[in-house]
């Protein structure tokens, strides 16, 4: 049966979580309390038993939030399942212990709709603490060329607060990798030219600083960080590529000494 376009959503938000926790509870309700109210919210559930899964549905009654579990581990998985279930031509990332202030979604999709040649919009964001409260506001590159120049050695794109076209995702094939999948996406978007980014300069997301495991979890990020940087350079044997790559191994390697 063909769909009626009236009904098809003009955002898929992927909210994917291994927990319904406190913060999850308030990052679904931060997206359904947008104020672009045509959307779509996919849960997807990667660390929940099927009870859990089960209570989770019970308790949700937006007809806008579709719930999937997996037994797959990992939120790369969760993410590409998002990408081939949604509806909507443009996709949203929320994390599940973030929060989307009410106009995020109605100024992202604006932006992108006045500007087809952008593949990718971000925003700058507050972090926030445990109680939401605001610690520091960050200050991005807003323009394409000052984006791709940062992409050379860090990510200027916030994930949870981007907005991109889902074609241009799938068309590199999606996401890959562990804790840096976000970057190595971005990089090979960065790979055609005609790919455009953004970032709108306004804090469009209360984003919740993980407070637990930082070393490690910067070792591997930084590893897989340097990994993507060399497959660039090897793909365009750009030498900023190459140098890029050894400083983040060797951020790498100095959060390995750090136990």
């Amino acid at each position: 049966m063909t769909r009626d376009k009236s009904e098809t959503p003009l955002v898929s938000v992927m909210l994917c979580t291994n927990q319904a926790d406190s913060y999850f509870d308030l990052a679904l309700a931060s997206l359904q309390n947008q104020s672009l109210r045509n959307i779509e919210i996919l849960v997807v559930a990667n660390g929940l038993t099927p009870k859990q899964t089960d209570q989770l549905k019970d308790k949700i009654t937006d007809p806008r939030v579709r719930v999937f579990q997996t037994d797959m581990s990992g939120v790369t998985f969760s993410r590409n399942l998002t990408l081939h279930e949604a509806r909507a031509d443009l996709i949203a990332v929320l994390d599940a212990d973030d929060i989307a202030y009410p106009d995020r979604l109605r100024k992202q999709y604006a932006f992108l709709t006045c500007h087809p040649e952008v593949m990718v919009v971000g925003s700058n964001y507050d972090t926030i603490d445990a109680d939401g409260l605001v610690l520091s506001t960050s200050q991005l590159p807003s323009d394409n060329q000052a984006i791709r120049n940062s992409l050379v050695r860090s990510n200027p794109l916030c994930h949870p607060a981007t907005m991109f076209r889902r074609q241009a995702a799938l068309t590199v094939g999606g996401y890959s990798g562990g804790l840096a999948q976000d970057y190595e996406l971005w990089v090979r978007l960065l790979s055609n030219s005609n790919n455009k980014f953004a970032n709108l300069p306004e804090p469009l997301i209360g984003y919740r600083i993980p407070a637990v495991s930082k070393a490690r979890r910067s070792l591997r990020a930084y590893a897989q960080v340097a990994s993507a940087q060399w497959r660039q350079f090897v793909m365009t044997k750009q030498i900023k590529w190459c140098v890029a790559s050894i400083v983040s191994a060797g951020k790498a390697w100095l959060r390995s000494r750090q136990g």
